[in-house]
């Protein structure tokens, strides 16, 4: 079974010609690019039920929009972690919308050891920016505070906002122990930095460069060994600063970032 029919048969539906299905999907304004995956020289289909065309569009697109992502994602692993990741049968979020979220993806077993090092590697590759600082090796970050180490791959979705303190208003003025106590989502330091090198990856793919909270902090629902709330921003010439902050302390100049899981 091609991948056009198996899409089409899995939502319980009938079939029909594919030329009739390929107008009313135009009809109902299916990308271009997409048009071409119900069409070839030697399928045919057979009844449709015509109600259900405008479902069957939005379900198409958004199933070969995550296909595409979570390729994207394994592209990411390879050239900047050296991992082979396979996320092609882990879940993405309801409701993410790549115009207005960003989608990040946590593969199994990543550790903050791991990260530190790619870090270093991918900062070193990006036009001689400065070295990183950590306020304390990210090996020292608590897996004991909301925490969600990867013993299974994953992805979350965050808003798509460039500085954290621009975005979320819900978590505006919360401190980190408000917002464990109140269980907002927000997120964890591992989520955080590799949305920071993900975001700057695909960017760079064009020759550009984009930065995060080059504005404020972020911070994070993580904490190192001690208590302290785990921060990251970018300081001067790009730097980027992986810091502490209060568990109580509160700043305009701070944020955390909203995570939304599956």
């Amino acid at each position: 079974m091609t991948r056009p029919e198996m899409l089409v048969s899995g939502m319980g539906v009938g079939t029909t010609l594919l030329s009739s299905l390929v107008k009313k999907a135009k009809v109902r304004g299916l990308k271009a690019e997409y048009v071409h995956l119900l069409v070839t020289e030697d399928e045919r289909a057979d009844a449709l039920i015509d109600q259900m065309a405008e479902k069957m569009v939005a379900v198409l697109e958004q199933a070969l929009l995550w296909s595409d992502v979570r390729l994207v994602w394994q592209r990411f692993y390879k050239d900047v972690f050296e991992m082979d990741v396979d996320f092609s049968g882990t879940p993405i979020p309801a409701g993410f919308d790549s115009a207005k979220r960003w989608l990040v993806g946590i593969p199994k077993g990543l550790d903050y050891a791991r990260l530190q090092g790619v870090i270093c590697r991918w900062e070193s590759r990006r036009r001689n920016r400065p070295e990183p600082y950590f306020y304390r090796d990210l090996s020292e970050i608590s897996s004991g505070y909301k925490q969600r180490l990867p013993k299974e791959s994953y992805f979350i979705v965050a808003g798509n906002h460039v500085n954290a303190i621009d975005g979320d208003s819900q978590l505006a003025g919360k401190s980190n122990q408000s917002i464990h106590d109140e269980s907002l989502p927000a997120q964890n330091a591992m989520e955080r930095l590799v949305m920071d090198i993900f975001v700057d990856w695909v960017v760079s793919q064009n020759g550009g460069v984009q930065l995060l909270d080059q504005k404020g902090w972020t911070r994070t629902s993580s904490r190192w060994v001690g208590g302290r709330v785990v921060c990251v921003r970018r300081g001067g010439g790009g730097q980027l600063l992986v810091n502490w902050g209060s568990p109580d302390g509160t700043s305009p100049g701070s944020r955390a970032r909203a995570a939304s899981s599956v």
